[in-house]
Order: C-alpha cells, then structure tokens, then sequence
C-alpha cells in the first residue's frame, strides 16, 4: 500500500542520522541487506506494531528478516512487523559478521555516489510567525492574457481594453478613454474598468469580444466587432438590439 511506502521512506530521515543504511525498495535483493516481504495473513512469529519497528531496526542484524501484514481494524488498516529478529535462512542473504554497512566498507564508486548525492544536514526550519498573513491583490499586470510592449515601458495591451499605459495602483491611460480605473476579481481573473465616458465595463478573457457594462451609453450585454471596444468605435446593445457608434 502506498502508506506503508510512506512509511519506510520516512524512516530513512531517522535511519540517515543514526545508522549506516537506508531503507530501499528493492525486488533483488543486495549483499548486506535486510530481508522484507508482504504478507496478507499473520506470520507464526512474535508481531510488533509498525511503530516499534522503526524504534527496533537500528540496532538490527543486517541478517535480520522480516514481514509486513495489514491488520483492518474498525475499517482502519495498521501495518504490523513478524519475524523480525528471525536470522536469514537463505545462502543468498548470509553476511559475514565482519561486514558492515560503515563508509569505509562500501566501493570507492559507491563513495563517490555517496558524496554526490548527501545534501547534507537540513537547514533551520523557519519561524511561523513570518509567514505572510495577507493573501497578495492580483492587479491587471497578473493577468494571463496581458501582452507588454517591448520598446515602450509601462505599455501594454488586453484583449477588450486594447493599448494602456499603467501607472499603478489599478489607474492605467488608455488613448481613447482616458484615464481609467481598473479592478482584478480575484476569483476568475476576470477585470473592472472604469471609465468616465462608457462607466463600468466586465471584461473576461474566455468571453471575446463581449463585455458587461453600466453606464449611460450601455446598461447590460454589449459587443464589439474587433480586438478591443475603443478599436472597434462601435458597440452592440442587446438589450436595446441596437447598434451604438462611439466618438
């Protein structure tokens, strides 16, 4: 089960400080390693719960087999450990008593791996307290569909509100309309603008060349024919069925 994986891997962080060898999940087994299968039925021999494996198996023979079986209890499944102090029966996994898993035993490749691989201690873990407790304002520059100008600073252009220049804090220039002031919703990244002339305007990027407004020259659904409303001059009411040309 993918918990008992947890599980073994998360020994390794133990086992890293205070024994010569890691937990790997091998189908052959290597020389100089410990034994493990998995059982769905109880072993004969003495169990321990999983938990006092992980206490057990530092201090264990590297001869030292074992077996893993999922006990249901209360519909909660708990991994016990049997035969975990049976020596290996099989030739294949006999160690001699004078090996060992100490870095000065392993191959000079192996030492090398070794080296490469150890990220060494970890570092402090940070204060809670400096966590951010404010979730950060997505602004109009946050937006996936937003396209920069490369040879002008500060100039982009959007799909709906077409070129603007932005000079923060939600006000941008837009040659057409003018001043303007802009709104993220926060949720779906759809955008407000304002403007003195059209009022507000809902633009969304999945809806092209629609946007909400409300205002004197439009009061709900309206649409434009191009890329942006102040490119196309003109403006689809549907409430009122109508066509509206802009100055």
């Amino acid at each position: 089960g993918a918990d008992l994986i947890h599980d073994l891997y998360a020994m390794n962080e133990k086992l890293s400080k205070t024994a010569d060898y890691l937990i790997k999940l091998d189908l052959e087994q290597a020389n100089e390693s410990f034994v493990g299968t998995v059982s769905r039925s109880q072993p004969d021999a003495e169990c321990i719960t999983l938990n006092q494996w992980k206490d057990e198996i530092e201090s264990l023979d590297p001869k030292t087999t074992f077996t893993f079986y999922p006990q249901r209890e209360n519909g909660v499944i708990s991994w016990h450990v049997g035969s975990f102090l049976s020596p290996s029966s099989s030739a294949d996994t006999e160690v001699n008593n004078e090996s060992s898993y100490s870095e000065s035993n392993m191959p000079e490749a192996d030492q090398k791996n070794k080296e490469q691989k150890d990220p060494g201690e970890s570092p402090e873990s940070p204060n809670p307290s400096s966590a951010p407790t404010e979730v950060p304002v997505l602004t109009i520059l946050d937006l996936p569909t937003i396209v920069p100008n490369m040879e002008a600073a500060n100039w982009y252009s959007l799909d709906g509100l077409g070129t603007f220049f932005d000079a923060g804090n939600g006000w941008v220039y837009q040659p057409e309309m003018g001043w303007c002031f802009t709104e993220v919703c926060q949720q779906d990244l759809s955008l407000w603008v304002y403007s003195k002339e059209l009022g507000w305007m809902w633009i969304k990027s999945d809806l092209p060349n629609m946007c909400f407004m409300e205002g004197d020259v439009v009061n709900g659904w309206s649409y434009f024919p191009k890329s942006s409303v102040t490119e196309a001059g003109l403006l689809y009411d549907y409430a009122k069925e109508s066509w509206i040309k802009l100055k």
